[in-house]
Parts: structure tokens; sequence; C-alpha cells
């Protein structure tokens, strides 16, 4: 019977100690690009309400424009993957461009704020301007990696505004959508997990939630791959940088709205 040597080097070379297994997978090795242009696209638009401040709604997200080495079908996949997230910050409804959706989001603002006003035309709350506006940032464009967070702030009525995020990771080569996973070993994020949760116990102890800080501070006395991945599924937005990883958790999701959006970023 023919014996597999490949086979019994790579277990004998395993058992010993003297090797593993790569254990990040790699990046699509179609990639021809490192990076990509980018610009920034948006709009500005109002809406009055009689006797009230009234609507508004502004974007300024990021476009990949044509790249040297990026295929078009990939450049319109990236497109069209920001745009359909930048348009749900506006209206959980699907729309085709963000800026139908921020149209939507007017008209159904003007409507609650005339509410308010039929309800109270003295109501404060009719008094400041209820707007959505979303922001786009580029983290990382390298490496074949780009890494996007768009961020929302809106006020419709109550005591303060709010804020969410969302990070976008892709792989140039394929416009697909990568999360941590793809491009870290399970090793690489449980060391991300153990730093990033020493932090918040350490310098946000005071800011976050009890319940939050316990579940960190658990995790410090125990780590595992397994919680690692647990407390990064249920907490926070996560992309590579080019300081290595950003984590953003935002108002309410570990603490009050008083400690306001927590950012912060781990070395690789």
């Amino acid at each position: 019977m023919r014996t597999n040597a490949w086979a019994l080097m790579l277990f004998a070379l395993l058992i010993s100690g003297g090797g593993c297994l790569p254990s990040a997978p790699v990046l699509s090795i179609e990639n021809t690009v490192d990076s990509v242009k980018v610009s920034m696209t948006g709009f500005d638009e109002r809406e009055p309400v009689a006797g009230a401040a009234g609507c508004a709604a502004s974007a300024s997200y990021p476009v990949i424009e044509e790249t040297p080495g990026l295929k078009e079908e990939i450049r319109t996949m990236l497109n069209a993957d920001i745009e359909t997230q930048a348009a749900l910050y506006f209206d959980a409804v699907p729309y085709a461009t963000a800026k139908e959706a921020a149209e939507a989001f007017l008209k159904s603002c003007a409507v609650g704020v005339a509410d308010v006003l039929k309800a109270d035309e003295e109501s404060f709350v009719a008094k400041e301007e209820w707007n959505s506006d979303l922001t786009g940032e580029v983290l990382k464009n390298g490496g074949g990696i780009l890494s996007i967070a768009l961020t929302n702030t809106s006020y419709t009525g109550g005591a303060h505004p709010g804020a969410s995020s969302l990070f976008l990771m892709f792989d140039l080569g394929t416009g697909e959508r990568l999360t941590l996973s793809h491009v870290l070993s399970e090793d690489q994020k449980l060391k991300i997990i153990k730093s990033l949760a020493g932090t918040l116990a350490k310098e946000y102890a005071d800011a976050l939630f009890p319940e939050q800080l316990a579940e960190y501070e658990a995790f410090l006395k125990n780590p595992s791959q397994e919680s690692a991945a647990l407390i990064m599924e249920k907490y926070g937005e996560y992309a590579l940088t080019d300081g290595g990883v950003q984590a953003h958790f935002d108002e309410y999701e570990i603490a009050p709205y008083a400690a306001g959006p927590i950012d912060i970023t781990i070395p690789l």
C-alpha cells in the first residue's frame, strides 16, 4: 500500500509542536488591487413644516471610483452594498438609493411634527429641527481591504438625539463582505478581546452598565476562544484599520447615553 508522505510529515510536525496549520483564511487570490480611489457623495435636503423648525436629512458617505486593477463588476458590487446600507439608515423599507430613503424619511417626519403640533402648539419638541444625518469614514484602504464606518445621528422628538454606527469591511478582490474571522486567526481574536475587555474594565468601569462590566470581568478571569466569539457577536462593531482593530459601541449598548459612543483601537 502506498503511503501519503506529505500527510505523515504534516502530522509529525503538528504533534511535535514544530508548526501549525494556518488559522486564518487567506484573502482572495484574484485580488489585483491594493487600494481603491474613494470620493464622497451625498445630499442635504429640507422639508418645511408650518409653525415648526421642520425636518432635515443629509448624507456624506464613500463611493468607489474607477481604479486601475479593480474590476468594474466588483466596483459596482461595492457601491451597491454601501448604498443599500446607507439607505437603511433613513428608512427601514429598502430603497434603491439613500436619497430616495431620505425623501421618504422627510415625508414621514413632516407628518410626525405636524401631529405633535396638533396635540400641543407650544410643544418644545416641534420647535427643534427633526433630522437624520449620515456620515461615512474610511477606516482602512490598503492591503486588499476596504473598511468603512457609517454613522447616523438623528432626532425625531424625545429628550435627546441618538446615534448608531455600522462597520463594513470588504475584500477588494471579490467585493465580498468580510468579518474579522476572514482575516484573523482565533488566537488573534482572543488576544484582541482580552485587550479590549481589559481596557473596558479598567478605563470605563465607572461608565459601563453593571451587567456588561461583570461580563467582561468574568471573561478576563476565564478567557477562551468560544467566550471571545460570543462577546464579539453580542456587542460592538469591529473592523481592521491601519492602526489595528477598531471596536465601536453605540450609545446604550454597553453603557448609558451619558457615556456616549465608545471607540477603542487594539493594535495587532
